[in-house]
């Protein structure tokens, strides 16, 4: 399993690294660490192909924050936990949606606490099935953008600016199948992520994928729902 930690201070890193090496819930599970001392660096690895099924991330660094580098990470396949001194940052932090979060000191029975939680949840994470070009497909939720139906078919986007052509089912089999998991019905033809919604002008939807290529709009009598949806998925 590859891990990676990121914090500026290396005594700290020091710490993650002994408590990871630890940690009972691996349990016999072999163990790569990969020590970053600064967000950016972190995110250049990421970007240059490495991959990690865990990343403990300091908030508070001096070059860019761990909320920056949060922000700037797929999370699709991976488990992000903060890591920090600052409980005052824990309601910012949450508002991401990390897998955890570890408050600095910890305990070792503290830290593998944290990292059965954050087990339990990505043995939770739901997927998609559909059918396309006759073979059966799952993908993990986190990485659809929407769906949109157009000329009687469906077209599901995918965050990497993908599209896939659904068969044998309904916008309203997508919608049901995909229920507790963050959708919203904007209108008849579209169901978005509420996860990539950034802002809404009026009845208009920015997406955090610059790759979409639909108007995400609202009908006019689902705004007022939208709006209290989109407010319980942030903070839930």
């Amino acid at each position: 399993m590859n891990i990676a930690i990121c914090d500026d201070i290396p005594t700290q890193l020091d710490i993650l690294d002994v408590a990871i090496r630890k940690c009972s819930i691996w349990k016999n599970e072999e163990l790569s660490v990969d020590r970053f001392t600064d967000g950016n660096s972190l995110v250049n690895a990421v970007n240059s192909g490495m991959s990690y099924s865990f990343i403990f991330l300091d908030i508070q660094m001096p070059k860019i924050s761990g909320l920056k580098v949060f922000n700037r990470l797929d999370k699709s396949d991976t488990a992000i936990v903060f890591v920090s001194t600052h409980i005052e940052l824990l309601p910012e932090a949450l508002a991401l949606r990390p897998l955890g979060f570890l408050p600095k000191p910890y305990t070792q029975d503290v830290f593998d606490r944290t990292i059965k939680s954050v087990m339990i949840q990505r043995a939770n994470k739901q997927y998609f099935t559909y059918f396309s070009d006759g073979k059966k497909n799952t993908i993990a939720c986190t990485k659809i953008s929407y769906f949109k139906v157009n000329s009687h078919y469906i077209y599901m986007h995918d965050m990497n600016g993908k599209t896939i052509t659904i068969y044998g089912l309904t916008l309203r089999d997508v919608e049901d199948q995909l229920a507790k998991q963050g959708f919203f019905r904007c209108n008849k033809s579209l169901l978005v992520n509420l996860r990539f919604c950034e802002e809404r002008m009026n009845n208009k939807i920015k997406l955090k994928v610059s790759e979409a290529t639909d108007d995400i709009t609202i009908s006019r009598r689902n705004i007022k729902e939208y709006d209290k949806q989109y407010l319980i998925y942030k903070w839930r």
